[in-house]
């Protein structure tokens, strides 16, 4: 059908250090992600295929139209901080964010895309939050 939806959570442990410090650090991250095709198509853990593709014979045709969304965020272990294993002056101890965008798949090989994502940024323990992120991008990919 038209509706995808897909989401996954990560925990990532690692042992750090720097001189004679050293930690083990678990940070955690997840996404969500929604899409919905408009029409000529049907949502895909892949790409979508339009149901009626642009091609050299049929030039008239639209290709497929799919809407997008997605909030992810990711936390960083506070032991990381409190050891001075981060730099407290550059590093955030989390990040969200949120994106929408459209997709024109124009056949199974070409698609162009246009996304907005917007991110903010808490500071570490006690420090002053980074300014938000905000990016439009766009791009056009060639499948093979």
């Amino acid at each position: 059908g038209p509706f995808g939806i897909m989401g996954e959570y990560t925990i990532s442990q690692q042992n750090i250090k720097i001189g004679a410090m050293s930690d083990k650090v678990a940070n955690d991250a997840f996404q969500i992600q929604l899409s919905w095709v408009l029409f000529n198509g049907d949502a895909s853990f892949r790409r979508v295929q339009p149901h009626n593709p642009i091609t050299f014979e049929n030039i008239s045709a639209l290709g497929a139209v799919q809407l997008v969304t997605r909030y992810s965020e990711l936390n960083l272990d506070t032991k990381a901080f409190a050891h001075g294993l981060f730099n407290l002056d550059r590093s955030v101890n989390k990040a969200q964010d949120f994106g929408v965008g459209i997709n024109w798949y124009l056949n199974r090989n070409v698609k162009f895309q246009l996304s907005y994502n917007q991110t903010h940024f808490n500071g570490a323990i006690g420090r002053i939050d980074r300014p938000t992120e905000k990016i439009l991008f766009s791009r056009m990919q060639l499948a093979f």
